[in-house]
């Protein structure tokens, strides 16, 4: 009994120094393409995401694991092909890839760059998130479309 508990132990640590991995190796790359987007276009998590692919696909660097990893390899690629051969036709590209293509590990990276317990001054001074300007009414249908009962004087 003991010995089961301590593999099973092993096997949660493991996941979860995989998942920390992930994330420390995401933050220069977040960092790099926060850089790149600032100097190229308006920020937004949609080109977060596709300059995330891009930064990520130009090193080579290999993330996740499973379907999540397939995924993003392949976002990668197009993202890097896309920006290639905008570049070749002397085009300004268009972004391919948008943060609802994103693996659910990558949108949980994303966000705890800006929400996590432990967020430093570095995570802060970085960036920022900041709400679109749509109409409040749009939102509360928004909000109850998935459920979520909140009255335009709440909101």
């Amino acid at each position: 009994m003991l010995f089961s508990d301590s593999r099973q132990r092993a096997a949660t640590l493991a996941h979860d120094m995989s998942n920390f991995s992930d994330y420390m190796a995401e933050r220069p790359l977040f960092a790099i393409a926060a850089n790149a987007i600032s100097t190229n276009e308006e920020l937004s998590l949609n080109s977060l995401y596709y300059y995330l692919g891009l930064v990520t696909g130009q090193k080579n660097i290999h993330l996740f694991s499973g379907t999540s990893r397939e995924n993003f390899l392949k976002d990668c690629k197009d993202v890097v092909g896309n920006f290639k051969g905008s570049q070749k036709r002397g085009k300004k590209y268009t972004l391919s890839k948008f943060i609802s293509d994103a693996p659910e590990e990558m949108k949980q990276i994303i966000l705890r760059f800006f929400c996590a317990e432990q967020s430093t001054l570095y995570d802060h001074a970085i960036s920022w998130l900041e709400p679109l300007k749509i109409e409040p009414e749009n939102a509360v249908d928004n909000l109850d479309d998935n459920g979520i009962d909140v009255s335009d004087e709440e909101f």
